[in-house]
């Protein structure tokens, strides 16, 4: 018995062998990694690389010295010195053997030295402490959205720096937490979030800061909290997120603003919630986070070709923290891993170093951060323990602006030029509010100059350590030969009874005087109701009125205003005559006067009709 089982087994070694051969053949070497990535800050490098098939281990040469990193595709290089260079090449390893070594890769740690954030002080405390809420700065004043504090918190309140106060603005028509909120034309985007109630959220809820009224919009086709928004072009990117029917998400959805329509993106490359989204030179940067372990990873979204790429890994991962653009950099705040962070670091996609800035006074996580005029306000948050109501507030650094900012007239163009500060350094001009990439040049040509308008140009530059200061507004307004005007609005004020005070100028060129203006304004009847004894009596800084008349048109919400201006010069020269007026008008609820329309009679009888008043606030052209 014992001889025909021998047997049997050396039959079956001799049938199966050639197939165990055959397997074993099949297995090949690896390839070499690709997709080779690389971080540092000042103590810290870090590689990352993508999966190779049948790899089932990785060697890293650092420095000459060859490592195991196991199965890993990342690796950490600690405990180094600053501005120390380091050098790596990456293998795949299995039974069959070894692959050929990556590309030798070499990267310098950060200089610790190049701090873009000054001394933090503690800032006036928001009311209500909360973590989880949504924070925006609109019009230089700070506003934070819902939140959890001492249970759900369902507030908007709002921080004026002049004043230094915050005040409760309004409250949430849907009570959230972890919501994402998005600025955009004086309304704020209140997107998805969490309570207990409605668990995930897909409402969008918007808020009209000027009408002070509540909205919505077509709800956010999956419900999820802990995602990150960005906005560009009038649309806004959700990305990611968590919800209970499919945990951490890779979703990605964009919503069109103006035509109210959701539609789906190509999907992140890892899922995770609780992570920053920032935008960086026209793409979107996506890094940390949490999926049941806290990420480091970085990918970059680019928009034009709805494509993604991998960048690296964050030296210290983390979730639940704050990412802005700052200074050509991307900032990162606070965060969480084991324990609430109190860092700021500064990321810069160029060279992919993290450079340690000041820290903040108080650990947290979950909380707001804004950067406004200038300055990072670091707002609430928790540090585990209980909801925060502290609020940190630095002075960002940033260079001088480029000197020697000229303007030139040349016929029908305009040609800037300022003193450049090296090779390696780029420039960016803004034209009337619109800020254009002047590459490397120091000089910018405006051509197709129109007549009778006004033009304001400033200049900045961005190098390796951020982006300067700007320069003083450079103004420019090529009038015609012929009677010609313009007008624009300097500036308007509301006080607390109503009044809003309209700063009105208006600019002439070949015109002796004028003789009589009309002025044709407008406002929202759906929102406002102007009786005649509720607008005052026009203000003029000269005593010559010969005569001023009123007619209120409120069906179509239309005020025309008829005056005279005859000697009524508040400044002149050589080139223009220019005209201050005054309109105080007093209103049942807050709103916006526009004006349409001028006209206007000199004093020998011509007519000219100005039909574009721009309403900026902009310098005097003096």
């Amino acid at each position: 018995m014992r001889k025909k089982r021998c047997l049997i087994l050396i039959v079956l070694c001799i049938v199966f062998s050639p197939i165990l051969k055959i397997k074993a053949e099949d297995v090949t070497l690896p390839k070499t990694p690709t997709n080779i990535n690389i971080t540092a800050n000042d103590n810290k490098i870090v590689l990352s690389w993508n999966i190779v098939e049948n790899a089932i281990e990785y060697e890293v040469e650092v420095d000459g010295i060859v490592i195991n990193n196991s199965y890993l595709t990342v690796f950490e290089h600690e405990h180094l010195l600053p501005l120390t260079t380091h050098q790596y090449k990456v293998r795949a390893v299995n039974k069959k053997g070894k692959s050929e070594w990556s590309s030798l890769i070499q990267q310098k740690t950060a200089n610790p030295k190049l701090q873009e954030i000054n001394v933090i002080k503690t800032n006036k405390e928001i009311i209500q402490p909360r973590y989880g809420f949504g924070a925006v700065e609109v019009n230089n004043e700070i506003y934070i959205i819902g939140g959890y504090g001492n249970g759900y918190v369902n507030t908007i309140e709002k921080y004026n720096s002049i004043e230094n106060t915050w005040e409760i603005k309004t409250n949430l028509p849907t009570m959230r937490t972890q919501a994402n909120v998005v600025a955009h034309n004086n309304k704020i985007y209140i997107i998805g979030g969490y309570n207990n109630n409605d668990k995930e959220l897909g409402t969008v809820d918007v808020y009209d800061i000027e009408k002070d009224k509540w909205m919505q919009t077509k709800p956010m086709p999956t419900k999820r909290r802990g995602m990150a928004t960005v906005e560009y072009n009038n649309k806004i990117y959700v990305f990611g997120g968590y919800n209970e029917a499919e945990k951490s998400l890779d979703t990605v959805e964009v919503y069109d603003i103006e035509n109210d329509l959701w539609k789906i993106m190509q999907q992140m490359p890892t899922k995770r919630s609780l992570m920053g989204a920032v935008l960086y030179h026209d793409k979107i940067y996506v890094m940390g986070g949490y999926n049941g372990f806290v990420l480091g990873d970085i990918e970059v979204y680019d928009i034009l070709s709805d494509t993604w790429e991998t960048k690296g890994q964050m030296p210290v991962p983390r979730h639940s923290f704050n990412a802005m653009q700052c200074n050509d950099k991307i900032m990162i705040i606070g965060g969480y891993n084991t324990v609430p962070f109190n860092t700021i670091e500064l990321y810069n996609p160029k060279d992919n170093k993290f450079i340690f800035q000041n820290s903040l006074n108080k650990s947290r996580y979950s909380m707001g951060a804004v950067i406004m005029q200038d300055e990072l306000y670091v707002i609430g948050g928790t540090n585990e323990a209980s909801p925060m109501n502290i609020v940190e507030k630095a002075y960002i650094k940033k260079d001088e602006a480029p000197t020697n900012f000229n303007l030139e007239d040349r016929d029908n163009e305009i040609r800037l030029t300022w003193d450049k500060i090296d090779s390696k350094t780029f420039y960016e001009v803004e034209v009337n509010g619109d800020r254009l990439n002047n590459g490397l040049s120091n000089t910018f040509l405006k051509k197709d100059i129109k007549v009778n308008k006004k033009y304001y140009f400033r200049v900045r530059a961005i190098t390796d350590k951020g982006i300067s200061k700007w320069s003083s507004f450079k103004t420019y307004i090529k009038y015609s030969s012929k009677p010609c005007a313009y007008a624009y609005i300097g500036d308007r004020n509301n006080d607390k009874d109503n009044y809003e005070t309209i700063s009105l100028y208006i600019m002439t060129k070949n015109i002796n005087d004028i003789y009589a203006a009309e002025i044709e304004g407008s406002f929202d009847i759906e929102d406002l109701i102007i009786e005649d004894n509720n607008i005052e009596q026009l203000l003029f800084p000269s005593e010559k009125q010969s005569y001023q008349y009123i007619d209120l048109d409120k069906k179509k919400g239309r005020i025309y205003i008829n005056l005279s201006l005859e000697g009524d010069q508040h400044q002149n020269n050589e080139l223009v005559n220019m005209y201050k007026i005054l309109l105080k008008m007093k209103t049942l609820d807050t709103t916006k006067i526009i004006i349409k329309k001028i006209n206007l009679v000199d004093s020998i009888g011509h007519r000219i009709d100005i039909t574009d008043v721009y309403d900026l606030d902009i310098p005097s052209l003096y």
